[in-house]
């Protein structure tokens, strides 16, 4: 059984099938520092912060 949630925050069970992933990395302006939030509980995607 799969259950598949299409809004920003994945599904938790019994199992979440995410899209692959296509949102650019941002680009950060001088002095700022990329961050990557790798925890993906709660969305499918690293969330990528300035």
């Amino acid at each position: 059984m799969i259950q598949v949630q299409e809004e920003e925050t994945c599904c938790f069970s019994p199992l979440c099938v995410c899209k692959p992933c296509t949102e650019p990395i941002p680009l950060c302006t001088d002095g700022e520092f990329l961050t990557v939030d790798l925890n993906t509980t709660h969305f499918c995607c690293p969330q990528y912060y300035c």
